[in-house]
């Protein structure tokens, strides 16, 4: 098992997901306002609750259970966006651009 690879090829399905059903779902008609962008880093991890809460029940089949953990990581991500910038602070420092 490769992980990096593995998540290389979620990465891809996940940028599909953010541009088929995320982006038209959330975003406004003038794209000048992105719901999702104006929630706070606990309101996104409300949501990925709502989507574990969700899992394994079963009531909106499959596809809809893995479109629920696209949800989950991209609430993830940008919970983790939100909270990286009310810390201050960043896990790993991104590479100096030179």
């Amino acid at each position: 098992m490769d992980r990096i690879k593995d998540w290389e090829k979620f990465s891809k399905q996940m940028v599909k997901h953010i541009n088929v059903y995320a982006k038209p779902q959330y975003q406004s008609e003038d794209k000048a306002i992105d719901e999702a962008g104006l929630y706070s880093s606990q309101e996104c991890v409300l949501a990925i609750n709502k989507y574990i809460n969700r899992y394994g029940k079963g009531v909106r089949g499959n596809i809809e259970a893995l479109r629920d953990m696209f949800k989950i990581s991209h609430y993830g991500q940008i919970a983790y966006e939100k909270l990286s910038r009310e810390l201050g602070a960043t896990i790993y420092e991104e590479p100096k651009e030179s």
